[in-house]
């Protein structure tokens, strides 16, 4: 049983976004979990356990695959289940605990709900991912650590848990090399 959800972006932010973020929640039997690998670097790449015997699962959840992120699922003032993620990086502003996102799971987003949060995202004026270019992809290294490539058309970013390579983009024929060589 799989259930469309819009969440309110926290991540680096003082306060809750409109609900624009989509994200998944699969159900197996009594099992739910959230399954939502496009949030960017600070997010999950595997499904995270969400629920156990219809009861919120908030323990901690890392994984082998990519052991340099750490994540929990607490309920929030508010009511509404909060995604909280550690980030073993240089650039995660701090080593506990951030809020990634909070979505309610009593109400599944409705088709006009999805239709507005893709034209929010994609197509307003608003939309933080059209301020600039860029492309993001986690990739494995050795088969059992994540890293992370980003270009944008200022820079080329990968970082890994133990380094991170930054490449400033000279021309837009270098941009595009980039693009074809990593992505």
């Amino acid at each position: 049983e799989v259930e469309t959800y819009l969440a309110s972006v926290l991540w680096m932010k003082d306060h809750k976004t409109a609900p624009y973020h989509q994200l998944l929640v699969v159900k197996f039997g009594e099992v739910a979990y959230l399954v939502e690998p496009g949030f960017g670097a600070p997010g999950p790449i595997e499904p995270l356990r969400l629920s156990m015997h219809a009861r919120l699962y908030s323990d901690e959840q890392a994984f082998e695959e990519h052991d340099t992120k750490r994540f929990r699922v607490v309920m929030d003032a508010e009511g509404e289940y909060q995604l909280e993620s550690v980030v073993k990086a240089d650039w995660h502003p701090q080593s506990e605990f951030k809020p990634l996102y909070s979505f309610n799971i009593k109400q599944p987003a409705t088709s006009e709900q999805i239709a507005a949060s893709n034209y929010m995202v994609s197509v307003s004026d608003g939309s933080p991912f059209l301020a600039r270019l860029f492309v993001t992809q986690p990739f494995l290294i050795n088969g059992q650590q994540t890293g992370r490539k980003t270009l944008t058309d200022k820079f080329f970013k990968s970082s890994t848990p133990d380094k991170v390579t930054i490449i400033n983009i000279e021309s837009q024929q270098h941009f595009l090399q980039l693009l074809e060589s990593e992505f």
